[in-house]
């Protein structure tokens, strides 16, 4: 049986499968070492030199992080010009960067200051690490109600340290829950009050959020949360941008989808609109960001299972022999 190239690399049968991709929501689930990347570097460059694109159009490829983004551009580069075409038609980056990429070109709808700052995970740690020095010194006596008196000096010491740890992601669990359901730190706590219930760790991740607020605020700052946000709500306040948006993206493709959270899901959804073109390939068993983000592969586990999704695989990996990945999937 002959093999299948496309632009001179071997396929697998089932690479062969995901690059006869026409359109549609298509969901590829992936194996470490099973070529995804060069997979969506393939796809794209494929259609770009079938002129699917029109005149005005890119192939949009968003990914995780910033070395991918380099290395997928630069794949889609050589494909093309090795075909005799320009480098153009795909834009590669990652989503906190096309975020702040659209609400710069409306910053008046986004509520957002002009020559506003990205702030990135290490700079937002060290904000909710202030949250919580302010909150502790104003609730001393009850952040400590919480801890057993019968401790000696040295343990006693270290178990205020854990607390304090714990305080901080206490913090940051209901700050990233509340902006994923798009709540302010006034809205968030009308609606605990709402609730007729108490919850004193509900109340204490609340105040800190609003603390942390204040201080991004100051700063004229925005996380990548907020980036997420602002640029959802623009969207949905500006129809015509968004057409516009869809236009020059007629074809939306995903890398490391199970690391996407409902909100990142939302506004790819959002560009990709009603009948659009939106392929989302990740390892589901491989989450790098469901620690410390609002991501979780369900999600990506629950696309792949809609109705309305064409789901693939690329279940064979070039990395690993048959034992290892046995164990890999005994273990997860």
């Amino acid at each position: 049986m002959p093999e299948t190239t496309l632009f001179g690399y071997r396929l697998r049968p089932h690479q062969e499968e995901v690059l006869a991709y026409q359109g549609g929501l298509a969901a590829v689930s992936a194996v470490p070492g099973s070529g995804k990347t060069l997979t969506l570097s393939l796809l794209a460059a494929r259609l770009i030199v079938e002129g699917r694109i029109g005149e005005r159009g890119e192939v949009l490829v968003v990914t995780v992080q910033n070395s991918a983004v380099d290395n997928i551009g630069q794949r889609i580069r050589t494909i093309l010009e090795a075909q005799g075409l320009p480098p153009v038609g795909f834009r590669v980056c990652t989503l906190h960067k096309l975020a702040a990429d659209i609400l710069r070109q409306r910053l008046d709808l986004a509520g957002v200051e002009e020559g506003f700052a990205i702030v990135d995970d290490v700079e937002s740690r060290r904000a909710m690490h202030n949250a919580a020095d302010v909150w502790i010194s104003r609730h001393r006596g009850l952040w400590l109600s919480y801890l057993d008196d019968g401790s000696g000096d040295e343990v006693r010491a270290a178990v205020e340290e854990r607390w304090r740890l714990e305080t901080e992601r206490v913090g940051r669990e209901v700050t990233k829950l509340a902006k994923h359901l798009r709540l302010t730190p006034e809205a968030a706590m009308r609606l605990l009050a709402g609730s007729g219930e108490e919850d004193g760790f509900a109340a204490m991740g609340l105040e800190l959020y609003a603390q942390y607020a204040r201080y991004l605020q100051v700063r004229t700052g925005l996380d990548f949360d907020d980036l997420i946000w602002r640029a959802l709500d623009m969207l949905d306040q500006d129809p015509s941008f968004l057409e516009n948006l869809r236009v020059r993206w007629p074809y939306i493709l995903e890398d490391e989808a199970q690391d996407s959270s409902p909100l990142q899901e939302r506004i790819l959804e959002r560009l990709a609109g009603p009948g659009g073109n939106w392929v989302r390939v990740g390892d589901p068993n491989q989450s790098i960001n469901s620690t410390f983000t609002a991501a979780d592969p369900r999600y990506f586990r629950r696309f792949w299972a809609r109705e309305d999704v064409t789901a693939m695989e690329l279940p064979e990996s070039g990395r690993s022999g048959a034992p290892i990945i046995d164990l890999a999937n005994s273990l997860v």
